[in-house]
């Protein structure tokens, strides 16, 4: 059997009349005033894209830059990664004082040959000299070929043979047997017997446009008894002018065979199982049509493509994060390799990732729309929006062939678990960016699995406050920091995040967002304590002057203690380790306040709260924070 070679991008130009574009500038026409400016001409599933260059060292007086490139997501524009590069062309403006000539190109069918194996277009570009609105041979620039990817004959007599088991052969003279793939499943369709043939009557519920590899539109395996003529009739909305109508027809291992931008297609074909896809290049388009096979075709059956539409809302979305659980993840899996047409309708600005873990990359973001060709195999469907933290109902559209149970494709969703808490720093307000400190807010929790965590912190009500987030694992460390948000990739373990300010004693309330995967969400309650005492004529400055009022704590586990004190003098305050030694102290306060912290360990510790000179006499609060025991006056 001849060798064919498979068709992955469609190149048929079906556009064929000349394009005029931009004339140069004549007379006293300033170059340097072409701003550049893009225009795209619509050439079937091929685009050609000119712009406007200014003038510069390419063309002193301007010119034209010529791009070409298969429109491969079928959005009826030219997106820089459909650009050909090799195909790119730049034409020059004639010189300032001459007149200019206006460019021109040309699409033409190019059979097969030297230029291209299967047959394609021929790309002309030229300068309309003479100005008789065509391009003659003298006045070419440059031509360019677009290909064919596949081949449309084939040579070798085959006939459709079964064993007793109902298997299907497919015998071809020269070549061995080969036994057809296994058929997809089928589902009901209206099919009508006419003269010589028969008449597929159905619909499209939101047609794929021209791209026949989508399962949005409909693909009718056949079989052709024996070689010969097949006319196919096909007749769309109840006209047959109905216009961008294309019949797609491929062979049994999906290479194209023939294809025609009309209502009508005349195709020999050998025996064989064909498949036949009619399109129209409408995208979601609601139409009825009918297709009229004749010639010695029978067995006629439609492809049972799943459509999957899923109904959900963003409470709280994660914006551009694909791996933050406040966006959603819906997983999939793809049973043959099929077309995978995915599209979102929502009030939103909506962003779509497809996670491929066959091989392992990511695309997108993609805006709300993707349709490609895809391997067999697991996939994730991330649906995020544009803005983080947006809240809308939305619906996601999937049709491909997916992997199924009794007819059910398996879809399941990312589940996650979303806290939201309310919180204060308290009377006398936040640690500051003291990770340690518990007049900053703890909270723990467990994560149940390898995964990502996405927290947010809103101090919205309070617009002066600049606050801090801190994530630390089992073993202290610092894991991850930030202001307003904090995310990242965390294991199975236990972690403490902390809710600070940048300044100290900042006062203010929040409202804190976490999502993720986690149990076990519970703040840690440190111990508050306050003391209202007084000096009766103290000892001065020294920590170690009996006079001056000393308090033991004890540290129950190891943590970071703040100490505050309000005087109605100017005092220092001393932190005191067992042995007598000063390990933190705050001298000449202002304001009459004194506030220090201090890391412990585990074990008793001495304040002492002096005064400048000797025999002052005043009043001091003291207030004690930290997983420590109640102060004891020596």
């Amino acid at each position: 059997m001849k060798e064919r070679k498979c068709f992955y991008i469609f190149a048929c130009i079906i556009w064929m009349s000349s394009v005029a574009l931009t004339g140069c500038g004549g007379g006293e026409g300033d170059a340097a005033s072409h701003a550049p400016v893009a225009r795209t001409v619509n050439t079937g599933t091929t685009l050609v894209q000119t712009v406007s260059i200014a003038a510069g060292s390419a063309c002193p007086n301007g010119g034209e830059e010529i791009k070409i490139g298969f429109d491969q997501n079928d959005n009826q524009k030219l997106d820089d990664n459909e650009v050909d590069e090799a195909r790119t062309q730049v034409i020059c403006h004639g010189t300032n004082g001459t007149d200019g000539f206006n460019s021109l190109i040309t699409a033409t069918d190019e059979p097969a040959g030297e230029n291209c194996t299967y047959g394609g277009q021929k790309i002309t570009i030229g300068l309309d000299i003479n100005q008789n609105g065509f391009i003659d041979e003298e006045e070419i620039t440059t031509s360019q070929y677009l290909c064919e990817a596949y081949n449309t004959v084939n040579v070798d007599p085959c006939v459709i043979t079964g064993d007793e088991s109902g298997q299907k052969i497919l015998d071809c003279q020269g070549a061995e047997s080969e036994v057809i793939p296994f058929d997809p499943a089928f589902v009901d369709f209206t099919l009508e017997t006419i003269d010589g043939g028969q008449r597929i009557v159905d619909s499209w519920l939101a047609s794929g446009g021209n791209q026949p590899l989508s399962f949005k539109n409909n693909h009718y395996y056949f079989d052709v008894l024996e070689g010969g003529d097949v006319d196919f009739n096909f007749v769309a909305g109840g006209a047959a002018a109905t216009t961008g109508l294309r019949l797609f027809v491929f062979d049994h291992n999906n290479l194209l065979v023939s294809s025609r931008s009309s209502g009508a297609l005349n195709v020999t074909l050998e025996a064989g199982t064909y498949v036949l896809v009619p399109t129209i290049s409408a995208k979601n388009a609601a139409l009825n049509y009918k297709v009229e096979l004749v010639g010695a075709i029978d067995n006629i059956r439609k492809v049972a493509a799943q459509h999957i539409k899923i109904r959900d809302k963003w409470e709280s979305s994660g914006g551009q994060d694909q791996d933050s659980l406040r966006n959603h993840h819906y997983s999939f899996e793809i049973e043959r390799r099929s077309f995978l047409d995915i599209w979102v309708q929502s009030n939103a600005n909506e962003r779509l990732y497809l996670v491929d873990y066959n091989n392992g990359v990511t695309t997108g973001p993609h805006s709300g729309v993707y349709g490609e060709e895809i391997d067999p195999g697991k996939y994730t469907l991330v649906v995020a929006t544009n803005s983080a933290f947006q809240s809308f109902d939305y619906s996601v559209n999937m049709v491909s062939q997916f992997k199924n149970e009794s007819g059910i494709p398996i879809v399941s969703k990312k589940e996650s678990v979303s806290a939201i808490r309310s919180g204060d720093w308290g009377a006398l307000g936040s640690g500051g960016d003291n990770k340690g400190s518990l007049r900053n807010d703890h909270y723990t929790f467990d994560v149940t699995e390898d995964s990502y965590i996405d927290i947010a912190l809103d101090t919205s009500a309070g617009s002066m406050i600049d606050p801090r987030l801190y994530l630390v694992d089992s073993k202290g460390f610092s894991l991850f920091s930030g202001t307003s948000t904090l995310k990242g990739e965390v294991s199975l373990g236990s972690y403490t995040l902390v809710v600070g300010t940048h300044f100290a004693l900042t006062l203010g309330e929040y409202v804190l967002s976490t999502v993720g995967q986690f149990e076990n969400l519970s703040q840690v309650t440190a111990s508050n304590y306050e003391i209202n005492a007084s000096w009766e004529g103290t000892s001065g400055a020294l920590h170690s002057s009996l006079g001056n009022p000393r308090y033991t704590i004890e540290a129950i586990q190891s943590g970071t203690v703040d100490i505050i004190v309000d005087a109605t003098i100017r005092q220092n305050l001393y932190l005191l380790n067992e042995s007598g030694i000063v390990i933190k102290e705050t001298l000449d306060s202002s304001n009459n306040r004194a506030h220090l912290v201090a890391d412990l360990t585990v074990g008793e510790y001495t304040i002492v709260i002096a005064t400048d000179y000797s025999d002052q006499q005043g009043s001091f609060v003291m207030h004690v924070n930290g997983l420590v025991s109640e102060p004891v006056r020596q």
